[in-house]
């Protein structure tokens, strides 16, 4: 039985009803139908954890119109595992294999393949289906504590010009102190080295530094006017490719 075929085949049919359609150049499925938005879900093939089995994995993400060409690598790059929806969005920790990690032979290829679409209905769908507007992505990229996504504003980067369309002021520091929590723990049970106030510093200036490029861009007026007028064509352009990418005509 072949993985591949098998996966699209009980994918398609399920994810159909919740408005996902594959598309077969990037190996994805894609649900658009949102003026400023689209999900997508995929799988990876993974190393295999025992002799004679495969794994594969389920990753899934949400973008913008106003991201940076809409492609297999920009997908891929900015697409989530399971197992990050599983701790922060459900609590369930990263040593729950099974959630993530899906091993599999010829006998029970079908039983893993529902297995793990089973998961993908309960703990993705929910969330990504849930997501609306701009500013539920953005809240969205801080639940999953990495809005690197956002970085490079000022040249309009990755989908950083999704701040700049959601008109977007925050400074992020609320993100900063979850991770700073999180290394205060970690580094009071002992699982990392390593200085503490020069990590700390590291997450600091790497979180600031997306609200500072975008601010570049509300305090130059030239910048600006290009930012307004690359998110217009953006959107002109990406939901072009999407439309063709799932073989439909419009929005």
């Amino acid at each position: 039985m072949n993985f591949k075929k098998t996966f699209i085949t009980h994918y398609g049919n399920a994810l159909g009803n919740y408005g996902y359609k594959y598309a077969k150049k990037i190996n994805t499925f894609i649900k658009f139908d949102n003026p400023e938005l689209f999900r997508f879900i995929t799988y990876r093939a993974e190393k295999p954890v025992k002799k004679g089995e495969r794994t594969f994995q389920i990753f899934s993400g949400i973008l913008s119109l106003y991201c940076h060409n809409i492609n297999e690598i920009i997908i891929k790059n900015n697409s989530v595992g399971m197992k990050y929806f599983g701790l922060y969005y459900h609590n369930i920790p990263f040593s729950d294999d099974k959630l993530y990690k899906y091993n599999y032979n010829d006998e029970n290829l079908l039983e893993t393949i529902n297995s793990s679409l089973y998961d993908t209905k309960k703990f993705i769908i929910p969330v990504i289906d849930s997501i609306t507007n701009l500013e539920d992505y953005i809240k969205h990229q801080k639940t999953m504590r990495d809005i690197s996504i956002f970085g490079n504003g000022e040249f309009f980067y990755n989908d950083s010009l999704a701040l700049i369309a959601a008109n977007n002021h925050e400074s992020f520091l609320d993100l900063f102190e979850v991770w700073d929590e999180y290394l205060k723990q970690m580094f009071n049970e002992n699982k990392m080295g390593g200085d503490y106030e020069d990590i700390r510093k590291l997450y600091y200036e790497g979180i600031t530094a997306i609200p500072t490029s975008r601010d570049k861009v509300y305090n130059d007026p030239e910048l600006y006017k290009k930012a307004i007028a690359e998110i217009k064509t953006r959107k002109t352009e990406n939901t072009k490719t999407l439309c063709h990418l799932i073989d439909r005509e419009s929005i």
